[in-house]
């Protein structure tokens, strides 16, 4: 089975295998969580990814404080994500997160 490792998100290049994310020169290593999470969302390009769904997936478990750790890790991955204006990862108010470009915005 061919996974697919390799993504664009806007002017990023996110390379699953590696764990990096590159903006042009700038090559950013993430750590294991974090580029388990950022696979989700690009599995899942401009569609709903319900939070339950990623905390049961990466945590096991749906409770408080795997949420709250989930928390912090989106927002580490907002801040990466920064340096293009045209990528964002939206909270979907009482559901989860979808992540978009201007093109599917």
């Amino acid at each position: 089975m061919n996974m697919q490792t390799e993504f664009k998100i806007g002017n990023y290049v996110f390379d699953f295998r590696k764990r990096t994310l590159a903006l042009g020169a700038d090559v950013r290593k993430l750590t294991t969580r974090e580029a388990e999470l950022l696979l989700i969302f690009c599995e899942n390009m401009g569609e709903l990814v319900e939070r339950s769904f990623i905390l049961k997936k990466l945590w096991g478990y749906d409770d408080f404080f795997n949420a709250r750790s989930m928390d912090v890790f989106i927002t580490k991955l907002r801040k990466y994500l920064a340096g293009d204006a045209n990528v964002q990862l939206a909270n979907v108010r009482g559901k989860g997160y979808r992540l978009i470009t201007e093109k599917e915005a």
